[in-house]
């Protein structure tokens, strides 16, 4: 930071069951970890399963304009850091942003696993189809794409069965590499024949995807950074991770700088098809008053209500 120490994250419960009366409990803590050769570290797919808290870190760092978005190059998912007691104590992974979980994600490359998060199963995956954790992330092939924190052209997908022995273990992840003439999907252990789940050129972003019952669907949010202070926000549909996936609706400069847009699987109302946007916004304007009213550059809740039909 600013006064010369390392990179370093932290974490902290939220308890409570009304979204309106939240508490938030800080749990030291502050763990330093570098980010060299990179500018930036920061936390990502989050995961509390049979007891084990696994959390993981990204890099990044200044690389070009892309609309001034802030830390402009994505650098590698480093690897998992291990809790068993509730954030107490960790276990810091082996993995560093040199040798990072993914080893062809090492600089110069382009990132195609940015910034991942876990597919939201709801309380210890109890709806996982298979019992398999899956992360999705975002990136980009191309020399000329915007590959930042907030800015990609495809969406990829992996998966892993969790437990402390293969969380960091690079050979215990498939990687969906698209389908057979069956139709049949294919799950590959080689990163170099991983395929998008989802690809438009420009248009995406960060991304965090939940299974919301009742609509029998998963749903994908992105965000994409247009510019500095404006961000656009798009939700997609499926039946299936590996989709198809359709769009549902665009919203132009919501927050107006809205990002890591999700939907907390803890508060969906299955009956009525309602649940609540979970967001922070607005970094580069950190007094905007929010577009809606409620986005601040901190936790941000706003109820919604999806008709699919």
């Amino acid at each position: 930071d600013f006064l010369g120490r390392k990179a370093a994250t932290a974490q902290a419960r939220i308890e409570g069951d009304d979204p309106l009366h939240l508490r938030v409990i800080n749990l030291p803590p502050r763990i330093e970890a570098s980010p060299a050769p990179y500018g930036g570290r920061y936390p990502c797919a989050s995961l509390l399963h049979d007891g084990t808290w696994y959390y993981g870190t990204y890099c990044l760092t200044d690389g070009g304009p892309c609309g001034g978005v802030g830390w402009t190059e994505l650098g590698p998912f480093v690897g998992f850091r291990l809790s068993r007691d509730g954030g107490q104590t960790w276990t810091e992974t082996s993995h560093t942003p040199s040798a990072p979980l993914f080893a062809a994600e090492t600089s110069p490359v382009r990132i195609r696993i940015g910034a991942p998060h876990f597919v939201d199963f709801g309380q210890n995956m109890a709806n996982s189809p298979d019992g398999d954790a899956y992360l999705v992330a975002h990136g980009t092939t191309r020399a000329t794409g915007c590959n930042s924190w907030i800015q990609g052209d495809s969406i990829v997908l992996l998966r892993v069965t969790p437990s402390p022995n293969t969380i960091n273990d690079p050979q215990a992840y498939r990687f969906f590499g698209g389908y057979e003439s069956s139709g049949q999907v294919v799950w590959t252990p080689h990163y170099q024949a991983m395929q998008p789940i989802l690809q438009w050129l420009d248009q995406l972003g960060n991304v965090a995807v939940s299974w919301l019952p009742g609509l029998d669907r998963y749903l994908l949010c992105v965000t994409r950074g247009v510019q500095v202070g404006q961000c656009t926000t798009m939700f997609f549909e499926a039946p299936y991770l590996t989709g198809p996936w359709h769009i549902i609706t665009t919203w132009q400069a919501f927050g107006p700088e809205a990002y890591f847009v999700q939907i907390p699987t803890k508060f969906w109302d299955a009956s009525q098809h309602m649940g609540w946007l979970c967001y922070s916004a607005n970094w580069s304007q950190k007094h905007h008053p929010g577009h809606p009213l409620g986005s601040h550059y901190a936790l941000s809740l706003h109820e919604v209500v999806f008709d699919l039909m």
